[in-house]
């Protein structure tokens, strides 16, 4: 994650090589030694900086995927998106990460701009797997919670292809993208008022610490138990998305619906 801080990677690495040269002079060593030393602390410098970036990324996160509060996270995030260089990893998954901030405010569209911006295709080998995979997954939820099937579901084949491709070279991020495959099958079933593994989507929620994610889920539980005849424990999810989406869309969504 270090791509997100450049400048100040570049600076820890500098000043981790300065560090052990003046090491290796003060131990009076040779120049072979001193520049050994030298490349010793630059790379403590850089992994220094790692350790630091991936903890920055982790309040991120935590902020947008934790607390769900997505229109702090954007005013953090943005100002540090738009100085990532293009066609990186860390570009692939800022675009990602603020599409999904935008998706939780109920602003599809704009979420939609971002990921297209994404442009996860120019990224070759495991990197570009999995980049491909999270914007495509992210590309089929969004077309799905803008109730658009046909749409979800062309975006679901590419999906489907990359994970297939995955399981060659990567079997852990090929299971993760067949998992998404199958959960937005399901979505696909509620929204085709057919009957869907619910129980899968249940387990979803309850493994996921995601209030974002959750609140959608609910939403989508309760849209299947409605389509079954059963209005109580529909009117049960809402609420609870109700409660679980406060501030999200979700929330607003719930509340329109139960209105209804």
């Amino acid at each position: 994650m270090v791509g997100y801080f450049r400048k100040v990677n570049v600076c820890m690495i500098l000043l981790g090589a300065f560090a052990g040269t003046a090491a290796g002079f003060l131990l009076k060593k040779g120049i072979i030694t001193i520049l050994f030393f030298a490349c010793i602390g630059g790379a403590l410098g850089r992994l220094a900086c790692g350790i630091w970036a991936n903890k920055q990324v982790g309040k991120w996160n935590e902020i947008l995927f934790s607390d769900g509060e997505p229109e702090k996270f954007l005013k953090i995030f943005i100002p540090v998106l738009e100085r990532t260089r293009k066609h990186t990893p860390e570009y692939v998954d800022g675009w990602n990460k603020a599409a999904y901030a935008w998706e939780a405010l109920g602003d599809f569209e704009r979420a939609w701009q971002y990921l297209s911006a994404a442009e996860p295709e120019v990224l070759q080998g495991k990197a570009g797997l999995n980049a491909r995979t999270t914007t495509y997954s992210n590309r089929t939820r969004i077309r799905l919670l803008q109730g658009d099937s046909e749409g979800a579901a062309q975006a679901l084949e590419a999906l489907r292809q990359v994970s297939d491709a995955a399981m060659i070279k990567d079997k852990h991020l090929g299971h993760a993208g067949r998992h998404y495959v199958r959960l937005y099958e399901n979505w696909l079933l509620v929204l085709a008022e057919e009957p869907a593994d619910e129980e899968f989507i249940e387990e979803e929620i309850r493994l996921s610490g995601n209030r974002i994610r959750n609140s959608e889920l609910q939403l989508l539980l309760a849209r299947a138990a409605e389509s079954r005849g059963d209005a109580v424990l529909a009117e049960e999810l809402r609420l609870t998305a109700l409660s679980t989406g406060v501030g999200l869309w979700a929330e607003g969504k719930a509340r329109e619906l139960l209105n209804n």
